[in-house]
């Protein structure tokens, strides 16, 4: 099998997913070939190899510099051509759909393989058609799908409207060239006027909006926009360590290497922030990211995908990650394109007709293409403005959560659903809701319910924060949503059922040296633990003996479940 990609970077993260068999695997590289007497490596099963280490010098401008293997070679042709039983093509939307790309040379050298693309970008262009290569897909997974299912991290978006969105030239600023007189909107900051009290307030924001040592990728418009709110969140950060907040762009070389491996070290808490541009749009495996902050105007829904992307790795301990959009950029998530397959796009030319001059839109390499720019080219610099006889501020934060076709609905909106499911499921009625949330049969019953029209599962942990509940049950802050009950602890109620009669009354030390020990999961875990298939497992876990030893000192298999569903209703009474 031969695993190929364009970019150093995603060929480490692959090699360290096959651990596991890392004495079966091979990675091609020109300087290990230059020292092996340039002999291709032959004695693995599995080999990764970037697209630049075997390819030959051919259409170069497709390719992307890299510093390691750049000789362009065509060490690919040293294999026998029947060699590879398996092409796996990484992020396949970029140069191997190319019909003229130097890359395509090569898997349609092993023809004979298998040729499976991986992509969450897949494109339809004039002149790179991942479709028309690779055909319609064999497999396809949505975002929704992949938060649901557990593969993927749920998100929230906090869209954040401030009073310098919009800016009108007037005498009292100070203007530091020639301004038309006109409105200029959200894409214009950077582009066309910049303003380092807009820097700040936004530095101000983020800090405020996230936890100080909560993992966080700032996208900037370029390159300087990066720097500028590094400097601004240097000015107000709590956390005095020089390297809390850093600029990983192409500029940085080898010092944004580090700092981006360092941030990718779960094991390691700094550097927090990272400002950057397009440089980690693709191809950054950071799983503890928690927050993605979008400070520049995205038109690309690829681009859009590929940034929200940065925060969807699961990690232990994340429950959501969140979205700060001071530019509206989450508009996109209301777009058809967001969470399925784009239609066909062809360029065509003012009269309608296809245009026969397509060029690629070359992607932008990682870090280790340190000699390309991470920016688009300036046509002019930003006019700086200094804002004089009024305050800036934040007028608005309204807060989204994941709605039940995967894009976000605001807060009170969820809500209003929410009460309305539950409310009509259980007829208005306290004691329904509390009894058919004592029982697991029904309680899995109403999450399964509520999963299904609300992404429920998704939003639970969001839902708990705004009421301040991160140690109440779930069925707390639905009560105090649906009947307006007073939200208690999950500890509240674990010692009100420990001192309940059914408890007091067990004369068996060991049956109620189990209970106790449920409630005492329940306490830390809380109502997960409670589900009619943990009993086994719990059973295990209290370390009193099998589940048949354990039966016989409550009478029976018969009175062990009663207990534990008994327990339910004096945690629920």
């Amino acid at each position: 099998m031969l695993y190929l990609a364009d970019r150093n970077i995603l060929i480490d993260q692959a090699i360290n997913e096959f651990n596991p068999i890392e004495n079966d695997c091979k990675r091609i590289q020109g300087k290990l070939i230059k020292k092996n007497g340039g002999k291709v490596p032959l004695s693995s099963n599995v080999f990764f190899a970037i697209y630049q280490a075997v390819a030959e010098n051919k259409n170069r401008q497709y390719l992307a510099t890299d510093s390691e293997d750049d000789s362009l070679t065509a060490y690919y042709k040293q294999y026998p051509a029947d060699f590879f039983d398996l092409i796996i093509i990484d992020e396949c939307h970029r140069g191997s759909a190319n019909d003229d790309s130097s890359w395509r040379d090569i898997i349609e050298y092993f023809s004979s393989a298998v040729h499976l693309g991986l992509t969450a970008t897949p494109k339809r262009d004039v002149n790179g058609d991942t479709y028309d290569y690779f055909g319609e897909p064999i497999y396809e997974y949505s975002l929704k799908d992949g938060i649901n299912a557990g593969f993927l991290t749920p998100y929230k978006v906090k869209r954040i409207t401030t009073n310098i969105d919009e800016y009108r030239p007037n005498t009292h600023d100070s203007v530091d060239g020639d301004l038309p007189n006109k409105v200029y909107g959200i894409s214009d900051w950077e582009k066309t006027i910049t303003s380092q009290q807009r820097h700040e307030l936004i530095a101000k924001t983020i800090l405020d909006n996230i936890n100080k040592m909560d993992k966080t990728i700032v996208f900037c418009k370029n390159q300087p926009h990066a720097l500028e709110l590094k400097l601004a969140i240097d000015r107000f950060k709590k956390v005095k360590n020089p390297d809390y907040c850093v600029r990983v762009t192409s500029e940085e070389g080898q010092i944004g290497r580090d700092y981006l491996e360092q941030f990718q070290d779960n094991d390691k808490d700094i550097p927090v922030i990272l400002t950057s541009s397009k440089m980690l749009t693709t191809g950054v495996d950071a799983k503890n990211v928690r927050n993605i902050v979008l400070t520049a105007t995205i038109d690309s829904m690829i681009e859009f995908k590929q940034i929200i992307g940065r925060g969807t790795r699961t990690f232990e301990g994340k429950d959501f990650f969140t979205i700060l959009d001071f530019v509206k950029a989450s508009d996109k998530f209301y777009d058809k394109e967001w969470d399925g397959v784009a239609d066909v796009v062809t360029d065509v030319k003012a009269d309608g007709k296809p245009k026969d001059d397509v060029k690629e839109v070359k992607e932008i390499d990682p870090i280790e293409n340190l000699k390309e720019k991470d920016d688009e080219p300036k046509k002019y610099e930003p006019i700086n403005i200094t804002i004089k006889g009024r305050k800036l501020k934040v007028l608005d934060i309204e807060t989204s959560y994941v709605g039940v076709d995967g894009r976000p609905i605001a807060t009170q909106e969820y809500l209003e659903q929410l009460i309305g499911v539950l409310g009509k499921y259980c007829q208005n009625d306290e004691q329904a809701l509390k009894d058919a949330w004592a029982n697991p049969q029904y309680r899995q019953t109403l999450l399964d319910k509520l999963e299904e029209m609300l992404s429920f599962g998704q939003n639970i942990d969001n839902i708990k924060a705004i009421f301040k509940a991160k140690d109440s049950d779930i069925y707390d802050v639905l009560n105090h949503l649906v009947f307006s009950k007073d939200i208690i602890t999950r500890e509240q109620r674990a010692v009100a059922a420990e001192s309940s009669e059914f408890i007091q009354q067990l004369q068996n030390a060991k049956a109620r040296e189990f209970l106790l020990f449920v409630l005492d999961k329940y306490k830390k875990d809380g109502v997960v633990e409670l589900e009619q298939k943990r009993l086994p497992s719990l059973v295990e876990l209290s370390g009193l003996g099998t589940v048949s030893e354990l039966a016989n000192d409550f009478g029976g298999m018969a009175q062990l479940k009663e207990s534990y569903l008994q327990l339910q209703r004096e945690i629920y009474r």
